[in-house]
């Protein structure tokens, strides 16, 4: 038997059989410390008791729907370590849960039944070559994408995250304190990268929204695009205390609310927003991407979202189509 390594990992399963194979393979390679969790309910307490070096899960442990509590501990809502390594386990190969679980943020998922040995190795590839992360308006997560970045207009930035597991795999002490500062650092980085995207996905909704409320276009999405936009108004409130950004806190609280209003108007049969509220958010969608963007040019900002819409309408015509 392998010498342990010291670390800690949460492993949720309720099936014993199951869990305790796959245990005992990672332990017979020296992969111990378990907190074993039974019930999805001590999920949460188990993830915020103490810093996990990795976390193993069936897919009924990580929230619902699909995939909640790993979205809560990307955001830092649950745990004090965002960038846990996370592997899901699901029994099916179900094309819906594995989009739902990869949007969530996991590192990696493995479709049972399949053998212990197949952990291992996804657990040695994580500790040795974890992926960096990357950020979005709607996501936090290690970056997926293949292929080259380096010749992208507007390439998204990669973070390299505390990777603790791959520490102590590899012999390096983990001290706790700086681990906390490191992650405090990463958290500031990520979450102003956040504010950034959610400005951008603004513009991207508004400049839509605006023109199916004037009635120039038809959008069948319009108020899914106004919700969306309410809810990235509220996740910018949440993150832009304490930041460079705070003082363009008002401008996004000025659109949340008329966001919020048209889309109550337009939620009662027969009614329809005015002209004002359809200018004022004409107004605040091309303010709030411009206060989360200082380092754009107006028409280098305008040229990037007018690019991201048309790739956008082009891909959903092709679904249509298709």
């Amino acid at each position: 038997m392998a010498v342990e390594k010291g670390l800690h990992i949460v492993f949720g399963e309720a099936d014993g059989s199951i869990g305790q194979a796959m245990r005992d393979t990672l332990r017979d390679a020296g992969y111990g410390g378990f907190r074993t969790v039974v019930s999805p309910d001590n999920m949460p307490d188990a993830l915020g008791e103490t810093l996990p070096d990795l976390v193993i899960a069936d897919i009924k442990f990580l929230g619902s729907p699909a995939g909640k509590l790993v979205r809560e501990v990307r955001s830092g809502k649950i745990g004090d370590n965002p960038y846990i390594p996370i592997i899901v386990m699901i029994f099916e190969h179900d094309a819906h849960f594995l989009k739902a679980m990869v949007d969530s943020g996991v590192d990696d998922v493995l479709v049972k039944p399949a053998a212990p040995a197949t952990l291992l190795a996804k657990v040695k590839m994580m500790a040795e070559r974890r992926k960096p992360f990357v950020v979005t308006s709607e996501y936090i997560g290690p970056d997926r994408r293949k292929g080259s970045r380096a010749d992208e207009a507007n390439p998204i930035p990669r973070f390299e995250v505390p990777n603790t597991l791959g520490d102590k795999v590899k012999g390096r002490p983990v001290d706790e304190q700086a681990l906390k500062k490191a992650i405090q650092a990463t958290r500031g980085q990520i979450n102003d990268e956040r504010l950034r995207r959610n400005g951008f996905q603004i513009g991207f909704l508004a400049r839509q929204v605006v023109p199916a409320l004037r009635g120039e276009v038809e959008e069948p999405q319009l108020r899914g695009m106004l919700k969306r936009l309410i809810l990235t108004c509220d996740d910018i409130a949440a993150r832009v205390v304490g930041t460079p950004f705070e003082t363009s806190k008002p401008v996004s609280v000025a659109l949340r609310k008329v966001a919020a209003e048209i889309h109550e108007t337009i939620s009662r049969e027969g009614d329809w927003p005015n002209a004002k509220a359809i200018n004022l958010l004409n107004e605040l969608g091309y303010a709030v991407p411009a206060a989360f963007n200082p380092e754009k040019g107006e028409e280098a900002l305008a040229a990037e979202i007018g690019s991201a819409i048309n790739s956008f309408q082009k891909k959903r015509a092709s679904q249509a189509a298709g």
